[in-house]
């Protein structure tokens, strides 16, 4: 289990949630959260049990996703959700801080009939994804909790110190896909660096990452691979500029050659010399 990791706690309610809780993991994974999830971590033949005691003892944070059969299996401690709420229980009445656990109510009420949020979790602030609309901004949220903002002094036209954060798309125009994420969905043909190489990269190293730009003319954001050089470290984010003029900057003004881009070692998928241009 990788320290600092997030794990995420739900029920096997249906199919679909089983695939939306997988495309919530492989979401944050792209935002660069290192996530465990059992559908991308849970080896063959390996206990489930000990996987969630694991989980839920080493991770820094455990997202918890709230509906009305995730409640009810809690508060009754039935199955796999019912040992983990004990585990959880018993780790808030040792003295562990609540704010480990995020609830997500995903489907449900917050209280009164068909209530999502389990006894155990009540009076927690809970992050609400039951709409489309809802779960955008829910999920900006939950990233700037799982990623705290850094101050550092970037050269965009002004050297005073200021708060960054990862990129994310809806703010500025683009943002940054997990290299680990591809590398989980396509294992044989997507290769990236060993996790000890990306977490130890010199400075002055050049490091391709994956970014997705969006595009006025487009529905889709368009992807585009380009070199970063590295500037500066700053706890777990690398702070470098963009090595590459973007194809795309002919339709967009957001990302350019210098550009100040903030990563953590999830996102790169390539570390070398860049191609001279």
């Amino acid at each position: 289990m990788r320290a600092g990791s997030v794990f995420i706690s739900y029920s096997w309610d249906s199919a679909h949630h089983k695939r939306w809780v997988k495309n919530l993991a492989l979401k944050l994974m792209e935002a660069g959260v290192d996530v465990i999830v059992d559908q991308l971590h849970l080896q063959p033949g390996e206990s489930l049990t000990q996987f969630m005691e694991r989980s839920l003892n080493r991770c820094r944070k455990v997202l918890v996703i709230c509906t009305p059969n995730y409640a009810r299996r809690s508060n009754r401690r039935r199955g796999g959700v019912g040992y983990e709420q004990q585990i959880i229980t018993a780790q808030i009445a040792q003295g562990l801080r609540r704010n480990k656990f995020i609830p997500i109510l995903k489907s449900g009420q917050f209280d009164g009939h068909n209530c999502s949020i389990p006894i155990h979790l009540s009076g927690i602030s809970t992050l609400d994804m039951r709409s489309s609309y809802s779960r955008r901004n829910a999920f900006q949220r939950l990233l700037e909790n799982l990623h705290p903002t850094i101050s550092v002094a970037i050269s965009d036209h002004s050297s005073r110190a200021r708060h960054v954060r990862l990129p994310n798309i809806e703010l500025d125009g683009w943002q940054l896909r997990s290299g680990v994420a591809s590398h989980h969905r396509n294992p044989r043909s997507f290769w990236i660096p060993s996790e000890a190489q990306r977490r130890h990269i010199p400075i002055g190293t050049f490091v391709k990452l994956i970014f997705s730009i969006k595009i006025r003319s487009q529905k889709e954001d368009f992807g585009e691979r380009m070199w970063v050089r590295l500037q500066r470290r700053d706890g777990p984010y690398y702070i470098g500029t963009l090595a590459n003029h973007p194809f795309s900057y002919g339709d967009q003004r957001k990302l350019a050659y210098g550009t100040s881009v903030v990563f953590l070692p999830e996102h790169i998928i390539s570390i070398a010399n860049p191609p001279q241009n």
